[in-house]
């Protein structure tokens, strides 16, 4: 109103512009290459994609091979430490683990808590008084509650 000029970028100075040429790229190069050329974060590039209705161009990288002494560890310990152990990401154990129908350390260390007396306060009473009373994590017990269907009741 004033006729003074705002400080610093405006949103649409901010947004990426799309060249034909940058659109050309979707689906034929990784969001992560594509990312990278344009100087842009990935997920930008993974979201104008798929409001596109593009597939994604998945990695050529071949998977981690996996050593049989390595695979023998799965389910033996909790994702996270076996992912710092071979200084990979949880995820790639946790997707190894599943691929190999082999259940979540956490949660079968965690099963023999769930007696029926516990399983009926899950929901009504807070999920750190039951965690603390086991003592495990919230998270934990809130992840149980939750596979199973069971909501928190609203307090009165």
């Amino acid at each position: 109103m004033l006729g003074v000029e705002p400080f610093g970028e405006s949103r649409q100075d901010l947004r990426t512009r799309w060249s034909k040429r940058d659109l050309a790229k979707l689906g034929k190069l990784t969001d992560a290459e594509i990312a990278l050329q344009m100087s842009i974060d990935p997920t930008s590039v993974a979201w104008k994609r798929r409001s596109l209705g593009i597939d994604s161009k998945r990695s050529t990288k071949k998977g981690r091979h996996w050593t049989a002494r390595e695979l023998k560890l799965l389910g033996t310990m909790p994702d996270t430490e076996l992912a710092a152990r071979l200084g990979i990401h949880r995820r790639r154990v946790a997707l190894k683990r599943m691929e190999n129908g082999i259940p979540n350390f956490v949660n079968v260390q965690t099963e023999q808590c769930w007696s029926k007396e516990i399983i009926k306060r899950l929901g009504k009473e807070p999920d750190q008084v039951i965690a603390d009373e086991l003592g495990i994590s919230k998270s934990t017990v809130a992840a149980y509650r939750s596979r199973n269907g069971i909501r928190l009741s609203k307090r009165k």
